[in-house]
């Protein structure tokens, strides 16, 4: 009964709860059992009233739930019964529990994942805990006060490891000494991700944006400006403003732990403090990028072909300069690699705070102290300015720059000492979209730095891909024939790479008409024999246009002495009497008639300008 004596008297208090009601809700639990009566209640809350078929539907769940058939009309007197709020007892509250707990700690909280004592098997239990204050980041930009429990054992119940150090787990990793071990149980605990600091981050939080850095093109600061406006929007809770710091270095952790977990490790051994981290990872690097290498090489082998027999057959290697970050102004720092005594990379360190140097750097250079310098006075370019480089650029455009190979990526050393940014990175990718490796370029995209990195990829995976695709890879294989066993050492991942075909793009193949074959969907295949045909093009235009001419008279024939408007004449003559041979006859790709075969192929790929173009003479 609910009635019950008071402590401080002798008399009888009233029950809070009508007799009546009550005497219902003792009717309802003969028929069902408590936690059948809550979880129709929560279901009533779930469907809309608007549902002709909401009872059937609850009443179908029930089923499904607690294995019970209960009769129809019984559901439908309970939903009656508990659906009136005005009846004091009420099986379902319909409090917001997290918005009634938003500025609660206790109510957020990370526990151990585990309760056992890896060094003694001592269970662990409230005696051996201690909490730290944290604050968790979620989804939309909330962010709450939260507590992290931890567990220390010292061994004392057990001789097995009384002078160990203690241990303390934490809800992702084991603290011992100065180090934290991280496993893979441990990582994929809970719904909140802790790796040390103040600092925790909801894993939707981290999936989403490992997912979004993918397939989007977003920063560490536009995706807390994001989450920051988003908790603005939609009104969420924020103890503090996001930092995209410790964001990048959760995301950081979290990925590379995970990594290095998936690789087979059995553990990840992290310093304890986070300031640390950095010098880990780049210990670390090495081991992880020939890993990284190897396997996804490999992926074909250990995890199968993803796209039939075609997967892994090319291998596409470009730069991308918009991951571009601020690094040292020292830029003759010299490495020695097996394939070069001497390659010069630049510093990679970031520099120092309001400084372009970094510690390392900072005190040998006088002018670090004055990084922030007075630019000059710019002088705006005039009108004859314009028009000079508008002149030279029509002549470039109407020469035989199309006979020409123009896609060098290097610049030069004035230009390199005065960026303060790194040069983005350059990766290889399959054709199936697999990233096989990846470097980043501090000075500049050199022909050295391309080859170090396809040559590292042949060494850690001993993978030799069948054909390559390169934007500049005439001067690749080019420089890589011309000096391998000089000042390129002849290493057997070097041997193997110049055996290998390398293609470019059909925006390219303009640049070598002499090699562009039949089809020009084909790219265009670059092997020794042809290296020194593209010298021979770019150094011997005016004999190519004597040879357009009379193909008999080149060695005989100066055409430095044919008046111009001769030349020209003739060259109009030849290309009409090209334009009008029919498609079957038209001149296959050779050396001669240059100027015929220019105009074909940009009439055949739709790359002729609208306005028409007179050609000079050489």
């Amino acid at each position: 009964m609910m009635t019950a004596y008071s402590t401080k008297s002798d008399e009888l208090t009233v029950s809070r709860t009508n007799t009546e009601h009550i005497a219902v809700v003792q009717e309802f639990l003969t028929k069902f059992y408590l936690q059948e009566i809550t979880f129709l209640a929560h279901l009533n809350s779930v469907y809309s009233i608007y549902d002709s078929e909401r009872v059937e539907r609850m009443a179908s769940q029930l089923r499904l739930t607690f294995g019970a058939d209960h009769d129809i009309n019984h559901v439908r007197a309970l939903l009656d019964f508990f659906s009136d709020h005005s009846r004091q007892p009420q099986a379902w509250h319909y409090i917001n529990i997290d918005q009634h707990l938003l500025k609660d700690a206790g109510a957020h909280h990370l526990e151990p994942f585990t309760i056992i004592c890896p060094e003694c098997n001592q269970y662990l239990n409230i005696n051996n805990s201690n909490k730290t204050m944290v604050y968790i980041s979620y989804q939309r930009g909330k962010i709450l006060r939260g507590i992290v429990y931890s567990l220390m054992c010292k061994h004392q119940k057990s001789n097995y490891g009384k002078n160990n150090v203690p241990v303390m787990i934490f809800p992702n990793f084991i603290e011992q000494g100065n180090n934290k071990r991280i496993t893979a149980k441990s990582l994929q605990h809970g719904e909140i991700v802790y790796m040390g600091g103040k600092y925790a981050y909801e894993r939707a939080l981290i999936e989403q944006y490992t997912a979004d850095l993918v397939t989007n093109a977003n920063s560490w600061m536009k995706t807390v400006d994001s989450l920051n406006l988003q908790a603005f929007n939609s009104e969420q809770h924020q103890e503090h403003i996001g930092d995209r710091r410790t964001l990048a270095r959760m995301m950081y952790m979290y990925n590379i732990v995970q990594f290095d977990l998936f690789l087979g490790t059995p553990h990840v051994e992290l310093p304890k403090a986070l300031d640390n981290f950095d010098d880990w990872v780049w210990s670390a690097y090495p081991r992880l990028l020939t890993a990284f290498i190897f396997f996804w090489s490999r992926h074909k082998e250990v995890i199968g072909s993803c796209i039939g027999n075609k997967c892994s057959e090319a291998l596409v290697v470009d730069g991308h300069q918009k991951c571009r970050r601020r690094v040292c102004k020292i830029k003759d720092i010299e490495v020695q690699t097996d394939l070069f005594e001497k390659m010069l990379v630049g510093c990679c360190r970031t520099p120092a705070y309001k400084s372009e140097y970094c510690n390392l750097h900072f005190y040998k250079n006088a002018k670090s102290s004055e990084c922030i310098t007075q630019t000059t006075e710019r002088t705006l370019p005039t009108r004859s300015h314009f028009s000079r480089f508008k002149k030279s650029r029509t002549k470039k455009e109407r020469n035989f720059g199309a006979t020409n190979c123009r896609t060098s990526k290097e610049r030069s050393d004035a230009y390199i000492r005065k960026c303060a940014r790194s040069f983005g990175v350059i990766a290889a990718v399959t054709n199936c979209g697999i990233i096989t490796t990846f470097g980043e370029i501090f000075r500049t995209e050199t022909l050295k730095e391309i080859l170090q990195l396809l040559t590292n990829c042949i060494k850690a995976s001993g993978v030799i891909p069948k054909t390559a695709v390169y934007d500049d890879g005439c001067h690749l294989i080019e420089y890589l024939h011309n000096h391998i066993g000089k000042d390129l050492t002849a290493t057997p991942a070097a041997k193997e790479l110049a055996k290998v075909k390398f293609s470019v793009d059909r925006t390219h193949f303009r640049n070598h008409i002499d090699r562009v074959p039949s089809v020009p969907d084909i790219s265009l295949m670059h092997t020794a024999d042809s290296i020194s045909i593209c010298q021979q093009v770019s150094n011997n235009v005016s004999t190519a246009i004597a040879y357009s001419k009379d193909p008999r008279s080149v060695d005989s024939q100066d055409t430095s002495k044919i008046p111009k408007h001769t030349r020209k004449r003739k060259h109009d003559q030849v290309i009409d009497q090209q334009r009008n041979e029919p498609e079957n006859l038209l001149p296959s790709y050779t050396k001669t008639n240059w100027c015929a075969q220019v105009k074909t192929i940009l009439e055949r790929n739709n790359l002729k300008k609208k306005k028409k173009t007179t050609t000079l003479e050489t």
